[in-house]
């Protein structure tokens, strides 16, 4: 086993106090050795050979070999270099004595330390000399309450300290009242404290947020945050459970930069749509790589309450060792661990909340909306219905739809987890049940979940098991908000009969086409669950010194089955009290089941070799592995079911169908990285990696890609070393390709279809056959992204104020895209080929100020990322021309392309007046006349932005005060551009006129000439120029939500003190709390992604329909958190 060096080593003064610290401990030691513990320097042989290095590596030598600690100055070393020593079974003594023979060194043993000195030094023997009249005791912990062993505890500006024990446990004497306490840990924010009257001073040690030292997951491996030269950014899991979510996906909103995270829907379970520096592909997918413990996973399917880091993968630099999977980024998942020689530590999380809508936008009620069907009638037909005893101010029935479909729910989460270790063990063990109502009616989601790990580690070999298993649960019903927006106000939600509302004849609720709310939930019962089990097997042997093979077996399975039941039900007029004739029904029921499972191996072998010579520093990575992913779909369907409640499949008596695929893939690979440092100054990393992947035909099946980044630590050259301002200063630059292959399979093959009926013999009869019907290119290939990125790191004031710059740009090229081919080649679907090319530049900033010093602690974060997409060629492929959105070379991605509104025609003396727009009335759009051509035609569209945000940001603020706690979370995005489709609640005649509208957009229509309206009048929608893309259905996005605030209590400990409860911590929080935007909508964060409109794919949300996306939840909870 590796023992941690407590070598004084240090040089500021700071790390000279840590020293005599250390010198305390070792002396005060000598006082309490027995005869056994002084007889281990004489007992212990040792063999060592080691030739002309430093006589600091010998030391290092000596303490990997023993149970030795050396303590030194390093001043005391300068001059002792070229040092050689080739010895077999001698005493440490005995190699010492050879060592320093000939130098003005001496030293000392006590048990197993040994001080290192000028012989006529007193360096340690100043530690026992000090007056001590003052005791002082207490306890020091982690925030989590875990005690921390070997925390420094050193009296301010003298030598006097010493280090707590096994159960964080320390006792002190100091000189006086005005004494200050430090209290020091590796990886842990110092504290400095006060003695005054106290004589006992417990203490709770914050994780170090931007410790230089801090070790960051680089793939395959781990390396420390100053050593690091790509771009990569990183968070702790303990931020992410402070957020009312079912997966870390929503959790990490606005704390990475250049990870872009929008809610996919605000559905009960709902996950998040993820974005890394912008989107590099039209066709191919444009989703990052999630890796879960070293094994591809799903995000969306982690709990919060299982990380302990995740990290962020951003350019070649960094992500290449992922080669042809990385080309949108990487994501790394590090799920908690045990720690060895650790107690077992209980914890018990509990939180319980209500959820409510962030936004309903307002309908407009019975009145008004009578008042908007005549306007929209009048306009299209020169009819009224909604007059005389049926007059608007005369209706009586007033629904809300929206609030019948929107509710309050709860949501819930239970976790309970155990750690801890032994001197060979460590394990942790985490269970989460997590149970979400949906802030719609009808919508359950549910997940039970449980993970443990456990790993066996000795000097020379460890071997793990890591495995997850998770099963949901979900139901829904079909009351979408669409339907709200369809439905009249007039029409209660229930008839008499208590059968679901119906319109009365003869009025103008009777246009309705579609079903109520409550019809629709009658209508629809879906629900799913789904099974995935996950095992991580790993053994690591070390072969010899620094060279260690690793091999690792990593499987998942998949199931999931859904039933969609549409029951059998009828409803009646109002006037229709005998039930005599259906108004509108559901007959008879049907089911539909679907059935999915899919499996995924993989095999990982990997040699690493790490050595220190002098200065240089080399760690090096060679690996192969080999994946195979296999998936089976099956669905069926009856209808005529006996009775709604009877839902088998084998039930229903009609209609049977049934369909089903299978398909299966492969990656094979080999890869290579090397890591080199010199002097903690000059860092090297390379990265190669060889993919062959069976989306590709035999001759394309292989890629390489290589990477290469740079770092220079300025901050340790000589010029800045011991600056009192600048205490870090790295420059980073790195350059490399990645690949991209996520299109369908087998697309260099021709696909068949099976059913095709042929008329041929004599009887010329009609015989089924197969044809030839999906277009193939057999030399289509990976699509490749090139990245580079610059950035600079700089700390300042003893790292207590961070900041990062990186600029970047991803060049994407031989991109898949589809080549439309003419009809008459009989092709029902065209074929991919490598044209054209993406562009995604920007940069990123990243600040951070910490003050831990003060009874107030505190830490002050916020970044922001800009990105510019850009298509710079397409080859010989027209421009890909979609509902509302345009992608051509010189534009972003699914670009939108209308016209620019100048205004509203005011009568017909300004339409005459203006260029000539045929069929146009007043209160339609005015259109600017781009081309100066007199008319306004199609050569008068523009490119008017898209839905890519020119900015994304966030905002974190942590606060302490005693045994408070107080954290605030910001999300951001600016730029961004929507489509509002003039429907549903948006439409003004477009559709129907009976459709109900947002009490804001009908104030602000155009009714006469005059108005300075920002909408057109009612009824304008039934002429189409007025429906198209345009300015302003075009909506600004952009928005600056409070994502999180969390308050919390940590009791006394004094009320704890004989229970063997060690913590207890109560909170309130709030997720979603306050958004500002202008958007109209419900949402301006939701981000799907929708259908192309010639079906050949899917891009990522540019449009809503009336801005109809389901809100996110507005989520108040209380909970507490138990340590045992």
């Amino acid at each position: 086993m590796k023992k941690r060096s407590n070598r004084a080593v240090f040089e500021r003064p700071l790390k000279k106090l840590l020293l005599k610290m250390k010198l305390t401990f070792a002396i005060f030691l000598l006082g309490l050795v027995s005869v056994s513990a002084s007889t281990y320097s004489q007992n212990t042989r040792l063999d060592i050979s080691f030739n002309n290095n430093n006589i600091v590596d010998l030391f290092k030598e000596i303490e990997n070999k023993s149970e030795f600690y050396f303590f030194y100055q390093r001043e005391d070393l300068k001059k002792i270099e070229n040092v050689s020593v080739n010895v077999k079974d001698a005493t440490v003594m005995e190699i010492l004595d050879q060592v320093l023979s000939g130098t003005s060194l001496d030293y000392k043993i006590v048990d197993r330390y040994i001080i290192v000195r000028q012989k006529e030094s007193n360096f340690g023997d100043a530690i026992i000399k000090g007056e001590q009249q003052k005791p002082v005791n207490g306890t020091v912990k982690d925030k989590n309450g875990v005690p921390l062993p070997g925390v420094t505890v050193l009296e301010k500006g003298t030598g006097n300290g010493t280090v707590t024990n096994t159960n964080g446990e320390y006792s002190l004497s100091v000189n006086a009242n005005d004494a200050i306490l430090l209290f020091s840990f590796v990886g842990m924010q110092s504290q400095e404290i006060p003695v005054e009257e106290k004589q006992q001073i417990d203490v709770v040690l914050e994780e170090g947020v931007i410790g230089l030292e801090e070790v960051v997951a680089i793939g395959y491996g781990t390396m420390k945050k100053r050593d690091v030269t790509g771009s990569v950014s990183s968070a702790d899991g303990s931020e992410l459970v402070k957020v009312n979510s079912s997966s870390v996906s929503t959790a990490i909103s606005g704390r990475l930069p250049g990870l872009h995270v929008s809610q996919s829907s605000g559905s009960a379970g709902a996950g998040s749509v993820l974005r890394i520096r912008g989107v590099g592909s039209v066709y191919s997918g444009v989703d990052p790589l999630v890796i879960i413990d070293g094994f591809q996973g799903d995000i969306n399917q982690v709990s919060p309450n299982d990380v302990e880091t995740i990290t962020v993968l951003k350019d070649a630099a960094s992500a290449s060792i992922y080669g042809a999977r990385a080309a949108n980024g990487v994501i790394l998942i590090t799920t908690k661990t045990g720690k060895r020689n650790q107690e077992l530590k209980v914890n018990v999380n509990v939180k319980y909340g209500t959820q409510q809508a962030t936004n309903i936008p307002k309908l407009l009620d019975s009145e008004d909306w009578c008042r908007k069907m005549n306007e929209s009638t009048l306009a299209r037909t020169g009819t009224q219905y909604w007059v005389g005893d049926q007059a608007p101010e005369l209706q009586t029935t007033n629904t809300d739809w929206f609030d019948y479909i929107f509710r309050s729910a709860p949501v819930q989460d239970y976790n309970l987890s155990a750690t801890g270790g032994s001197k060979n063990l460590q394990y942790a063990v985490n269970i989460n049940y997590y149970n979400q109502d949906g802030i719609m009616i009808g919508e359950n989601y549910q997940r039970a979940s449980a993970r443990s790990n456990i790993e066996f580690v000795t000097e020379r070999f460890s071997a793990g098991l890591r495995t997850y298993h998770y099963k949901t649960w979900s139901s829904n019903h079909s009351a979408d908000i669409n339907g709200a927006m369809f439905t009249p106000p007039t029409i209660p939600l229930y008839n008499e009969d208590g059968l679901p509302g119906t319109p009365r004849e003869g009025t103008g609720e009777d246009q309705l086409q579609n079903n109520t709310p409550v019809m629709s939930y009658n209508s629809v019962d879906n629900s799913a669950k789904a099974n995935s089990t996950t095992v991580n097997l790993y053994s690591e042997l070390k072969l010899w010194d620094g060279l260690k093979f690793k091999t690792v077996f990593n499987i998942s399975g998949y199931d999931s089955y859904r039933e969609d039941f549409r029951p059998e039900w009828f409803t009646y007029r109002p006037e229709d009290t005998d039930h005599s004739a259906p108004y509108r029904h559901q007959s008879p029921a049907s089911l539909t089941v679907y059935d999915n499972t899919s499996s995924i191996w993989e095999w990982q072998n990997l040699l690493t070799y790490v050595k220190d010579y002098k200065k240089h520093h080399i760690d090096i990575l060679a690996g192969i592995s080999a994946q195979k992913s296999e998936s089976a779909y099956m669905s069926a369907y009856r209808n005529t079911f006996p009775r709604n409640s009877l839902v088998a499949i084998n039930a229903g008596s009609e209609d049977y169908n049934n369909s089903g695929s299978s398909g299966e893939g492969s990656l094979s690979s080999q890869f290579g990285r090397i890591n080199y440092s010199f002097d903690n100054k000059y860092l090297l990393q390379m990265n190669v990696r060889r993919d062959g992947s069976s989306v590709f035909a035999p001759k394309n099946r292989w890629g390489v890609f290589p990477s290469a980044s740079f770092g220079w630590r300025i901050s340790e050259e000589s010029f800045l070393k011991d600056n009192s301002v600048i205490s870090n200063m790295k420059l980073r630059a790195g350059i490399g390709s990645l690949g991209n292959s996520n299109i369908p399979s087998y697309k260099w093959l021709s696909s068949i279809s099976f059913g095709a009926g042929y008329v041929f013999g004599e009887e010329q009869a009609l015989n089924s056959g197969a044809t030839v019907s999906g277009a193939y290119n057999e030399d289509i290939t990976w699509e490749k992204t090139t990245t580079t990125n610059i950035a600079l790191d700089l700390g300042l004031f003893n790292n207590q104020f961070n900041m990062t710059l990186d600029v970047f740009k991803r060049k994407t090229t031989d991109m898949l895209l589809i080549l439309p081919l003419p009809s008459t080649t009989g092709y029902s679907s065209d074929p991919y080929v490598n044209i054209g090319g993406v562009d995604n530049s920007g940069w990123e900033f990243t600040a951070q100020y910490i003050n831990r010093s003060h009874e107030l602690k505190y830490d002050i974060s916020f970044n922001i990322t800009h990105v510019k997409n850009k298509v710079v060629d397409m080859g010989d492929v027209a421009p890909i021309i979609d509902l509302y959105t345009r992608t051509e070379e010189g534009q972003s991605i699914n670009s939108y392309y209308g016209y620019v509104v100048e205004g509203i025609y005011q009568s017909e003396a300004d339409i005459a007046a203006s260029p000539t727009l045929d069929g146009a009335r007043p209160g339609d759009f005015k259109y600017k006349d781009l081309d100066n051509s007199g008319t306004i035609d199609e050569d008068d569209r523009k490119f008017l932005g898209n839905s890519i945000p020119e900015f994304y940001y966030g905002g974190n603020v942590n606060l302490e005060w005693k045994n408070l706690d107080m954290s605030i979370q910001l999300q951001g995005e600016f730029g961004k551009n929507i489509m509002v489709t003039p429907e549903f609640a948006m439409d003004f005649g477009t559709l129907y006129d009976y459709t109900n509208m947002y009490q804001e957009v009908y104030d602000n229509r155009w009714t006469q000439e005059g108005d300075d309206s920002y909408y057109p009048a009612i009824g304008s929608g039934i002429r189409g120029i007025n429906n198209v893309c345009n300015t302003r259905w075009l909506m600004d996005a952009s928005y600056l939500r409070v994502k999180n605030l969390q308050i919390g209590y940590t009791l006394p400990n004094q009320l704890l003190t004989g229970t063997p409860i060690n913590k207890i911590r109560v909170f309130l929080s709030g997720t979603n709390l306050l958004t500002f935007t202008d958007y109209v909508g419900f949402d301006p964060e939701i981000g799907v992604r929708q259908k192309r409109s010639d079906s050949t794919g899917y891009i990522d949300m540019v449009y809503t329909r009336g801005g109809s996306n389901t809100p996110q939840a507005r989520t108040f909870q209380a909970g507490v958190t138990i340590t045992f």
